[in-house]
């Protein structure tokens, strides 16, 4: 059985609410296991519906005519430079976000439902046909993910089998 508990606060696995995550950050604690598992990439995304409106964007300069939407301001980000869309082309200050969500999914919600434009990961669009990148030679943070278990999970069978699937699943994703 298995049960999946999204989050984007990073999870005490000591606690025991969860036996295993799937981490932005590589983990500082001494009894965690953990091993490489996919890079991850960022683009600027927006919904056809909302570019039909407000046109595409062909250059940087052209994001101070869009509603940018941005990690929520000043709480903790699982990505470094997450608001790179706010800055990126501005040598002082930087342009202001219209609408902010504590949640990397909650910003992709709002992408598909046409409210703006948004730094998302790759993998989270892939099969969104409605969502098209913008200004694709203009990359966000990369980042590694990280497969991470307690050291009282080393040999337990059911997480081996577990992480084979994750990694053969993974294999094939080209983000």
């Amino acid at each position: 059985e298995i049960s999946i508990l999204m989050s984007d606060e990073e999870i005490d696995l000591s606690s025991r609410s969860a036996d295993l995550a799937v981490r932005v950050k590589k983990p500082t604690q001494a009894n965690l296991i953990f091993k490489k598992f996919v890079n991850f990439h960022n683009h600027i995304y927006g919904s056809s519906d909302y570019l039909k409106i407000k046109g595409i964007p062909r250059s940087i300069n052209d994001l101070d005519k869009h509603n940018l939407i941005c990690f929520g301001s000043g709480l903790p980000s699982p990505v470094s430079n997450i608001d790179w869309i706010l800055k990126m082309g501005k040598e002082k200050g930087k342009r202001k976000a219209k609408f902010r969500v504590n949640s990397i999914y909650g910003m992709s919600l709002a992408v598909e439902n046409g409210a703006g434009l948004a730094s998302l990961p790759d993998y989270m669009v892939a099969d969104k046909t409605n969502l098209v990148k913008v200004l694709p030679n203009f990359k966000g943070p990369t980042y590694q993910t990280y497969f991470v278990y307690p050291e009282s999970f080393r040999n337990d069978r059911r997480l081996e089998v577990f992480k084979d699937f994750l990694y053969n699943e993974a294999k094939d994703w080209h983000y």
